[in-house]
């Protein structure tokens, strides 16, 4: 017989699809979602002046040149300086669960 769920008190262990919780999930349709956002810069095609949308697609097409360039195998490698920034932004407010010491 198989047993789907069996109890030892404090923990529940789900046998099902071979899969093994130790406990149930604290989350509960909480809203909170950490949202991460990565932005590369290229200095070297930076925008000088009034930033138009005529200024900022040429200067895109002129990255996506050289960037397609560096993937074709028959053209030599040119080394481009960028800078990798990742910008998180961490909830403040959970619903409908526990949070902090308490859990």
């Amino acid at each position: 017989m198989f047993l789907e769920q069996q109890g030892d008190g404090d923990h529940v262990y789900n046998n099902k699809k071979g899969r093994f919780l130790l406990q149930d999930t604290k989350k509960m349709n909480c809203p909170a979602q950490i949202i991460m956002r990565e932005v590369i810069r290229f200095d070297e095609y930076k925008i000088m002046g009034d930033c138009t949308k005529y200024k900022m697609e040429s200067m895109s097409k002129k990255l996506r040149a050289v960037l397609y360039k560096r993937d074709d195998a028959s053209t030599t490698t040119t080394t481009l300086n960028f800078e990798r920034r990742i910008y998180m932004h961490f909830p403040l407010e959970h619903k409908y669960h526990v949070s902090g010491e308490v859990s």
